[in-house]
């Protein structure tokens, strides 16, 4: 991890690149990265805004941004930058918490129905069953909330059956069948 001031030299040191690589992805990406290491998420973000007007198809950018945009509590424009990724496949690889962030402000902004059905194609890409498991306790506790303790019993139990080593997954489920009882 760099100190502030060799943030601020890196900084120094790459606006005098040229035109040409300045105008880059590379350059980009890494020009952001000195930004928020220094702690600028807002202008940050800003200069995301500008290099992705520019460049809309760039994947690697929308999904930073998306990030950014997460961290920085815009989520509106995350929203939008979920569903290009969506939309381009590119889901994989993205920090589950992120996601989890988005669901969660999705449905307390009143559209509980959406949020669980981003967190389910979310899930369809994941291969780590550590990210399963978040999306899945997200998506149990979103249909218990919402009083479809079934649905989110049948959650519960798809963590059990697929992480049957580990013992964590049975004792959320026995609690929750015991704190569910009629």
């Amino acid at each position: 991890m760099f100190r502030r001031q060799e943030y601020k030299e890196a900084l120094i040191f790459l606006q005098k690149a040229d035109k040409e690589t300045q105008e880059s992805e590379a350059y980009f990406t890494l020009f952001i990265n000195i930004l928020l290491g220094m702690e600028n998420k807002n202008e940050a973000y800003i200069a995301y805004s500008k290099y992705l007007a520019a460049h809309p198809e760039s994947v690697e950018i929308r999904r930073l941004a998306y990030e950014l945009a997460i961290k920085t509590d815009r989520f509106k424009e995350a929203i939008e930058h979920f569903v290009y990724l969506k939309e381009k496949n590119s889901l994989d690889n993205l920090n589950v918490l992120l996601h989890e962030q988005l669901f969660n402000f999705i449905k307390e902004n009143g559209q509980p129905e959406r949020s669980k059905k981003y967190a389910e194609e979310v899930l369809a890409t994941l291969n780590n069953n550590d990210d399963k498991i978040l999306i899945r306790t997200f998506l149990a506790n979103l249909h218990a909330t919402y009083d479809n303790l079934y649905k989110a019993e049948q959650e519960l139990r798809k963590i059990v059956l697929e992480n049957f080593d580990n013992p964590v997954p049975y004792l959320n489920l026995i609690s929750f069948l015991i704190s569910n009882r009629e």
